[in-house]
């Protein structure tokens, strides 16, 4: 057993007492250890499952046990809105702003909120699920090596409940590498998008403009997304925020028209045809909306588009149609004619 484990034990039983846990060993892959199980049954949690994912053995019964706990837990109400960010970028102050009350703890130092908590909120006659990304605090060396990980993992799991992710970027410091990388998953994730630069009261109203320009210069890879200047400390672009948010939600719900689509495919191919695969002519048939920004594209050669004709017909369905805040992802298929 690992030290790590044992820490990660004892923070559960104090700041989730309620919460069931299990303990699953993995990688039991020459069977049953007795010795094994007496051994992380120290840990103090039941049951205790031993599993092997090449042997696919004892899966089952762990996911039996999820199964049944997830019983009665009450969905998403409303559009889920993920509020994610690296640590710092004022989280938890944004969604304090948004409810009235400080409902998380609010400090300085980065990775202090302590929970993770879904709140109904009524913004007009529409309910939605502030889905807010809980941050862990370093309390050891052992356990600042986990920190990023399990911090990535809490916004991944957000930004897949979520049907828009409101991506809060630190608007007095410049853009990060960690920055983009919540924006990919998002895009990964084709989840409604809406950027939001927090601390713009840190920010002289003189040199807003420039920096709203910045961003987007530097954001250019999803110039389709909304960028939004908030303050959480004077209430400032708050309500407009959860209004664009909303706005981004109901489009994004929006199934678009069969013909309209495969109307401007037709107009893309003509203005420029998808180009020869060897001496074989690539013929695109039609395009049909699997699902919110996600398009499959029925063609005789899947494999002869590359990524920059993609782009073009991403273009092109974002000129012709609207998607705003919506990321698209085009999937070529192979269909006879």
């Amino acid at each position: 057993m690992h030290p790590l484990d044992k820490e990660i034990a004892e923070h559960l039983k104090k700041k989730a007492p309620e919460k069931p846990v299990a303990v699953i060993i993995a990688k039991m892959d020459k069977g049953v250890d007795p010795s094994v199980e007496a051994e992380f049954s120290a840990l103090g949690f039941e049951p205790i499952f031993t599993i092997s994912a090449f042997h696919k053995i004892g899966i089952g019964d762990m996911l039996d046990w999820v199964i049944e706990g997830l019983e009665g837990i009450e969905p998403v109400q409303g559009f889920g809105i993920a509020v994610v960010g690296k640590p710092n970028v004022g989280k938890s102050s944004f969604v304090n702003a948004i409810l009235g009350y400080e409902r998380s703890i609010v400090t300085e130092i980065p990775g202090t909120t302590r929970d993770s908590i879904d709140t109904p909120v009524k913004i007009g006659k529409q309910w939605i699920t502030l889905i807010d990304t809980g941050g862990l605090k370093k309390k050891s060396r052992m356990m600042k090596e986990a920190i990023e990980y399990y911090t990535m993992l809490r916004t991944v799991r957000s930004i897949e409940r979520s049907h828009v992710s409101l991506v809060l970027i630190d608007s007095s410091i410049p853009v990060t590498r960690q920055d983009k990388r919540i924006i990919s998953l998002v895009e990964e994730g084709l989840k409604g998008l809406v950027i939001v630069l927090t601390k713009v009261d840190l920010i002289p109203k003189k040199m807003r403009k420039k920096v709203l320009e910045y961003f987007q210069n530097e954001l250019s890879f999803v110039s389709y997304a909304p960028f939004l200047m908030v303050s959480s400390m004077t209430g400032e672009g708050v309500n407009e925020t959860l209004k664009v948010a909303i706005d981004v939600a109901k489009r994004r719900r929006m199934r678009r028209s069969k013909k309209e689509l495969n109307r401007i495919l037709r107009d893309a191919l003509r203005r420029f045809p998808p180009p020869m695969h060897g001496r074989k002519v690539v013929r695109i048939y039609r395009i049909y909306e699997e699902g919110p920004g996600r398009f499959i594209l029925y063609m005789n050669i899947p494999e002869a588009l590359n990524s920059s004709y993609i782009r073009y017909l991403e273009r092109s369905l974002r000129e012709g149609m609207d998607f705003f805040g919506i990321p698209i992802r085009i999937i070529p298929k192979g269909e006879r004619p």
